[in-house]
């Protein structure tokens, strides 16, 4: 489907070294307000009752509390809270990031390998088939942003159907981020 409730919105540090670690600095809030945003047009009740009629017989749809509070990784080398996430997580959720520079770090200069934490995250993604969705998603051929959907007359509709290709759009690009130069991290 491209989405499973409930909703656990989450983000790595980002940002220059100084203050990345800090969750109010410039790129970090950024973050977090772009994910409260989205929680804000997917809680109105028209884009909840466009889920409703869109999926009804697809699976059971929880009512209330589609959200979960936001998660700050500071440590973006060993990932503690992404994976604490994902043993809570599983098949029963979805966890939703800005990009996937927050699962798979930014591209470095230098083109080192992906680091050997990023590549067991990636491969438990995978393996446990864990829905992650991202905000925006940046391809060769194609861009999506989901920020854009609340401007739209029906945003529930163009999200919904927008989600399950997002979902494996984002699934591929993950698996190739491990063999491929997009999204390397340093080497621990």
């Amino acid at each position: 489907m491209g989405l499973r409730l409930p909703i656990f919105p989450y983000h790595a540090a980002q940002g220059k070294e100084a203050p990345r670690r800090s969750a109010t600095s410039y790129h970090n809030n950024r973050a977090r307000v772009a994910l409260e945003r989205f929680q804000a047009v997917l809680s109105r009740e028209d884009v909840k009752s466009d889920a409703f009629n869109l999926i009804r017989g697809r699976l059971r749809l929880i009512r209330r509390n589609w959200f979960r509070s936001v998660e700050f990784e500071e440590d973006d080398e060993e990932y503690p809270v992404l994976n604490r996430l994902l043993d809570t997580v599983g098949k029963h959720g979805t966890i939703l990031v800005p990009d996937v520079t927050h699962i798979v770090g930014k591209k470095d200069e230098k083109r080192l390998s992906t680091s050997p934490v990023t590549r067991q995250l990636v491969e438990r993604i995978d393996a446990e088939n864990i829905e992650i969705l991202p905000l925006v998603l940046k391809l060769e051929s194609k861009t999506y942003d989901l920020r854009k959907c609340a401007k739209y007359d029906e945003p529930g509709k163009v999200l919904f159907e927008l989600m399950p290709q997002i979902a494996m759009d984002t699934t591929e690009y993950l698996k190739r981020a491990l063999n491929g130069s997009q999204g390397k991290r340093r080497s621990l």
